[in-house]
């Protein structure tokens, strides 16, 4: 595909500190699609299989497990110079990309657009009265305060994760013509895996008494309203943003009052807070995956091979750990 991008301007503060780079080379006839988060990466490459000449490549937002305090690196400038479609999840998530994208003409595809995003009155808490439902072609409306206010944590919801997808294929489709029926036939590949997710993993967790959840991230509120689970609270842990006393006090009355046998922490976050409230209760600590980091992508595999492998048994060992801790 031919470039059709204006290059992305460097600030001057990013010039002064770390100095000009030289932009990676390319093929003028490689399309370059670009993921923000690790979810939207394994959708692209799903849908992308079968199509020649291109590359998908993702910023360096796996390596941290929340993106408030984000900020882009040199890598990842260089590598949005070059893009020709950015994916993005969308709802705000990616509030870091703002200028860059200001001088950018690359095809912007936002995965939000295909879901009903909650509402969050606090960047700790999401209850379960806060859930709306998703469905795979009709949302609700729903009116917004302000895209600060969104929870964009969807993807581990499968039936939202798949209006992801619908959402990504439609706007890949408008980009790359051409192959409309490679992308729509990967998109029609995982649909019905996605949809058997949910009813085997509701079916899995059927005879779960406890169902109530103690997150340290706060990504988990759709995940957990998909499968009938009821999030009780959620304390997300950032550096210079522990939790207070009086949030670890209100977690163990919480623990005492309803009787809960494990606490979760996030897989990349810290655990040092749920370590010492179990120490102090007793509870156990398990730990579950938001999928914000991930292994490469293999190549050649099959879209349902990319989706099983890399999103599926991700879900599926969450609904297990959560099984096996509150069982």
């Amino acid at each position: 595909m031919k470039k059709s991008i204006l290059p992305i301007i460097l600030t001057l503060s990013l010039l002064t500190a770390c100095g000009t780079t030289t932009p990676p080379e390319t093929n003028e006839d490689t399309t370059t699609i670009l993921a923000s988060t690790y979810p939207i990466y394994i959708l692209a490459n799903a849908l992308t299989v079968g199509i020649p000449d291109v590359t998908i490549e993702m910023l360096g937002t796996g390596t941290s497990s929340c993106l408030h305090d984000y900020t882009l690196s040199v890598s990842d400038m260089k590598v949005l110079e070059q893009a020709d479609i950015l994916t993005l999840n969308g709802a705000g998530l990616e509030d870091f990309m703002d200028d860059a994208l200001n001088h950018s003409s690359a095809i912007v595809i936002s995965a939000a657009d295909g879901v009903t995003p909650t509402t969050s009155t606090s960047t700790h808490n999401h209850g379960e009265d806060d859930i709306l439902e998703h469905d795979t072609h009709e949302h609700d409306t729903h009116e917004h305060e302000g895209e600060d206010n969104l929870d964009p944590h969807f993807w581990l919801d499968p039936i939202a994760y798949e209006s992801m997808m619908d959402t990504i294929a439609v706007g890949l489709v408008d980009a790359l013509p051409e192959f409309a029926d490679t992308i729509q036939s990967n998109a029609d590949e995982i649909r019905d895996p996605l949809v058997s997710l949910v009813s085997q993993g509701q079916a899995d967790l059927a005879s779960l008494e406890n169902r109530e959840l103690i997150t340290f991230h706060d990504g988990f509120s759709y995940f957990a309203h998909r499968f009938d689970l009821e999030l009780l609270t959620s304390i997300e842990e950032e550096a210079g943003s522990e939790a207070s006393a009086q949030e670890i006090a209100e977690i163990i009355a919480l623990i005492d009052e309803h009787d809960i046998n494990a606490i979760f922490t996030e897989t990349n976050g810290s655990d040092s807070t749920a370590k010492a409230i179990s120490r102090e209760t007793g509870c156990a600590v398990a730990s579950l995956n938001l999928l914000m980091s991930g292994a490469e992508i293999e190549s050649g595999l099959t879209s349902l091979e990319i989706i099983s492998t890399y999103y599926i048994s991700i879900v599926e060992k969450n609904l297990a750990t959560i099984m096996e801790a509150l069982g």
